[in-house]
C-alpha cells in the first residue's frame, strides 16, 4: 500500500503514480522564473521527489518543463535539464546496489 501520511501520523491516502514536471524555470539565471535557486538547490529538489517516490513506493514520471535563458545563455538550463535524469539515474543506481526496495514498494 503506498499510503501517504502527514506530520501527526494522519494518513491521507494513497499514490500510485506521481507525474512530476521537473521545470528548471527555478534557476537564478532564469529570465521568467523568480525562485533563484542554484544548480544544486534544483538537484536537491529533484532528490527529494525522486526519495519520496520510492519511500511511498510510487511509481514515477519525470518530464522536462519550463527553463528560459536570458539571451543566448543556453549552457545552464540545457546542464539543469541534464541534470534531472542524470540524478534520476543516480538515485535509482544507488537504490539497485543497495538492494533497497522501499517498505510496501511493489516488484513490478
Amino acid at each position: 500500500e503506498n499510503a501517504v501520511t502527514v506530520e501527526g501520523g494522519k494518513r491521507v491516502g494513497s499514490i500510485d503514480l506521481v507525474f512530476y514536471q521537473a521545470g528548471v524555470d527555478v534557476l537564478a539565471t532564469d529570465r521568467l522564473g523568480r525562485m533563484d535557486l542554484t544548480a544544486r538547490g534544483v538537484r536537491r529538489r529533484d532528490r527529494l521527489v525522486y526519495d519520496f517516490c520510492h519511500r511511498i513506493g510510487s511509481a514515477l514520471v519525470v518530464t522536462m518543463g519550463g527553463g528560459y535563458p536570458r539571451g543566448e545563455e543556453w549552457g545552464s538550463t540545457i546542464e539543469a535539464h541534464a541534470d534531472v535524469y542524470l540524478g534520476a539515474h543516480q538515485c535509482l543506481s544507488e537504490l539497485m546496489l543497495s538492494g533497497g526496495t522501499a517498505e510496501g514498494q511493489r516488484d513490478t
